[in-house]
C-alpha cells in the first residue's frame, strides 16, 4: 500500500519521501528494485526514483515533510486472534518525533475502529508536543486497494478520507 501510494503521488509530480523500518526493502528499493510484484510499478517506480521519489532512512532535516502517511501491516496476533498494531504505533512514534505546526498525519492500514483517535492522536501529540486537530491535522483514509490492481484502482477509485477536528 506504502510503495503503490508514494509512486503514484510521485508520478503526478509531488515530491515523496519513503520510508521503511526494514533496510532489507529499503536497499532493494533504493538499488531501482520493488520488493513486491505490481502490474506496472516497477517502471513507474524506475521514472520516478531519485527524482520526485527518494527512498529515505529518517525524516529528519531534508527529509521533512508536511504530509506523513502511515501505510503498514496491521497483522492478526496467532494466539490473540487481535490486530498488532506494533507497526502502526512504531510510525506514530518516528513521526510524532519530527512533526511540526500545520503538518498532516493520514493512516492508510487497515485497521480497528477507533485506532485513529485511540492511538495514533495520543502518540502524536505526546511525541511532538503539538495537539491534533489544531496544532496539526489528522485523517484516516482506509486502505481499499487489491493486490496486483493497486496502481489502477489510485488513479480511478474514489477516496474515502476522515478528518478529525476537535
Amino acid at each position: 500500500v506504502g510503495l503503490t501510494l508514494a509512486v503514484t503521488l510521485a508520478d503526478i509530480g509531488f515530491k515523496v519521501c519513503g520510508y521503511d523500518a526494514d533496510t532489507k526493502v529499503t536497499n532493494s528499493l533504493n538499488s531501482g528494485t520493488p520488493h513486491f510484484f505490481e502490474q506496472g510499478l516497477e517502471q513507474i517506480f524506475k521514472d520516478n526514483l531519485k527524482t520526485n521519489l527518494n527512498i529515505v532512512s529518517d525524516f529528519k532535516g531534508g527529509n521533512n515533510c508536511d504530509f506523513y502517511f502511515i501505510a503498514v501491516g496491521t497483522f492478526l496476533n496467532k494466539r490473540t486472534k487481535k490486530p498488532d498494531l506494533s507497526y502502526i504505533k512504531s510510525a506514530a512514534e518516528n513521526i510524532g518525533g519530527v512533526l511540526k505546526p500545520n503538518d498532516a498525519v493520514i493512516l492508510r492500514s487497515t485497521v480497528p475502529v477507533g485506532t485513529t483517535r485511540e492511538i495514533v492522536i495520543p502518540i502524536l501529540e505526546k511525541k511532538s508536543g503539538l495537539k491534533a486537530g489544531s496544532d496539526f491535522f489528522v485523517a484516516f483514509a482506509p486502505e481499499r486497494t487489491v493486490e496486483c490492481r493497486a496502481l489502477e484502482e489510485l488513479k480511478k477509485l474514489p477516496q474515502v478520507v476522515g478528518g478529525v477536528n476537535w
